[in-house]
């Protein structure tokens, strides 16, 4: 047999036993995996990236089954599959171009074995409608309280319904305090939302070279660091948003700018949560979702790999309100293209994750954090996006000790408030946060110490001036001299080795890449977590039950 139908034929069978990501199917891949490299070469078009594919997943720092799954997720979303075509690779490939175009349910390509649920077009507010009166159970009621119901960008995803006004007063006393806290998780979630936008702008560092469309996947391309490193880039750096100006780029700018950044809800996120939804929650978690019905797909190509925001654990809030009410709050639900930040937990669920395992909200761990930020760049931005909320904490709070009259106003009142005084105060604490971000990156991390430089042979890693920006100063060339000396064809790398000389060391090893440091240690909790989840399971499946998203 062929050696590349030899592999595929090791895999588990997606149309008879759909547990992809399971831990007897990831020990299968490897020993698969491990037997392909030992059998002969094959003719077959796609051995040579296969085998690269395969040496590197086996690799001791990478997490086999869930890197190979992406590359191989990326080829088959390259290919024409012949729907005929039986083959064990082409079996494999069908179900892996299922997970690299979002695992939406109603593309599954086995029809024999569809998922359950509901397709990936189906919008929550078409599931949470009510149209039944709340105070006489009568249906169509056409009214609904004005103040706590809410939307995604134009739909209703959470209203109270009523006959008329009649039963809105007569339900009032019962329905008060669930209003209340509906209008305090909305409040919270739009302040929580712009304060981390803001974030994620401010300390942007990825070297984006290209940003595409293809097979509905948008794609994103790491640019070398060199430039940036020779030039002394400052740390952080604007958004490219020029390269998502193109008409089938247009509503591309949140997802691809919060690619791969849900963990932060733990990180550099926790103590703005906690002060904003204390109030209102009587508890909150944190929840790992395998998501499926992936709208707009992003993957991000760099140092040669393929790395599939579908195929990776996605982090959202699950908080439940003082009335027993449960939302989601997804900040990044824009990576995948889905548009609510905020939504009843059950409904969202049940639409968008594949298999999900909560745990009580707290901070991630100083190991954990210590091992998931590998990188020196990773650090320094964390370390810059705890400044930066630590600081808009601070300010926060202290705006909300007194209104405009200059009486007590605490942050109850500001997220109960009605909808023209709470936009009121949220210009003004949007204004504040604006500022206090300016201040904040550009005094703390525009000074020379903060600035890039990349490092000598083999690696040309990339590095943080710090204690040597005196020197490097000398070293650095102009932008615009670096952009004539390579458009003039100077080998660009070998000048920069003959400038540093010995004047500059690299403490510590460079960085290979953040993506790549990250994505390898988000991969590989979610693999730890695999375990977890199979005890946590009910008996009956998830609606997307075929693995996809255990990775």
């Amino acid at each position: 047999m062929d050696s590349v139908e030899k592999l595929f034929q090791g895999f588990k069978d997606p149309e008879v036993d759909s547990v992809a990501g399971s831990k007897e199917s990831s020990r299968m891949v490897h020993e698969a995996l491990v037997q392909f490299l030992k059998d002969p070469p094959s003719e077959d078009p796609d051995y040579e990236y296969l085998i690269f594919h395969a040496k590197m997943a086996l690799a001791e720092d990478e997490a086999t089954y869930s890197y190979f799954s992406q590359q191989l997720s990326h080829l088959a979303v390259q290919k024409t599959i012949n729907r005929k075509d039986k083959s064990y690779k082409a079996r494999q490939l069908k179900y892996y171009r299922w997970f690299g175009l979002g695992m939406k349910k109603e593309t599954y390509p086995f029809p024999g074995a569809k998922p359950t649920g509901h397709p990936s077009t189906t919008r929550i507010a078409a599931l949470v409608s009510s149209p039944s009166c709340a105070a006489c159970g009568k249906t169509n009621a056409n009214m609904r309280c004005p103040d706590c119901s809410f939307q995604d960008d134009r739909h209703i995803v959470e209203k109270t319904s009523y006959c008329n006004k009649q039963c809105l007063q007569d339900h009032y006393k019962t329905h008060k305090p669930i209003c209340e806290g509906r209008l305090m998780v909305y409040h919270a979630t739009s302040l929580l939302g712009h304060i981390f936008l803001g974030m994620q702008e401010a300390t942007y560092v990825y070297p984006l070279g290209e940003v595409y469309k293809k097979n509905g996947i948008t794609y994103l391309v790491d640019d070398s660091w060199d430039r940036a490193g020779m030039i002394g880039r400052r740390i952080f750096t604007s958004f490219p948003k020029h390269m998502v100006d193109s008409e089938d780029l247009y509503r591309s700018y949140t997802e691809v700018l919060l690619w791969g950044q849900s963990e932060e809800l733990g990180l550099s996120m926790f103590d703005l949560i906690k002060y904003l939804f204390k109030p209102m929650c009587k508890s909150m978690e944190q929840a790992f979702v395998y998501p499926r019905n992936v709208i707009a797909p992003v993957c991000y190509l760099s140092d040669g790999k393929a790395l599939s925001i579908c195929l990776y654990r996605h982090t959202v809030l699950k908080v439940t309100l003082k009335s027993n009410e449960q939302y989601v709050i997804d900040l990044t639900g824009a990576q995948f293209g889905w548009k609510e930040t905020l939504a009843p937990w059950t409904t969202w669920s049940d639409l968008r994750s594949a298999a999900t395992e909560c745990q009580p909200f707290k901070r991630t761990s100083s190991s954990l954090r210590a091992a998931f930020l590998n990188s020196v760049m990773e650090m320094q931005q964390q370390e810059a996006r705890a400044t930066l909320i630590k600081s808009i904490l601070k300010d926060l709070n202290t705006s909300l000790q007194t209104n405009r009259d200059g009486r007590p106003f605490d942050l109850n009142k500001l997220l109960k408030s009605n909808a023209m005084d709470y936009q009121r105060a949220e210009s003004t604490i949007k204004d504040l946060i604006r500022q206090k971000v300016f201040i904040v990156i550009t005094n703390e991390f525009y000074k020379d110490q903060y600035r890039l430089w990349v490092g000598g042979e083999p690696g040309f890693g990339i590095n943080i001036a710090k204690n040597q920006a005196k020197i490097l100063k000398k070293i650095w060339l102009a932008p615009k001299e670096y952009d004539r000396l390579k458009d003039s064809g100077t080998d660009m790398r070998k000048l920069w080795v003959e400038r540093l000389g010995n004047k500059v060391k690299e403490n510590k090893p460079a960085a290979q890449g953040m993506l790549a440091s990250v994505v390898k240690m988000e991969t590989i909790k979610e693999n730890q977590a695999l375990e977890t989840l199979k005890k946590t399971e009910k008996a009956e499946k998830p609606s997307h039950a075929h693995g996809g998203s255990k990775k």
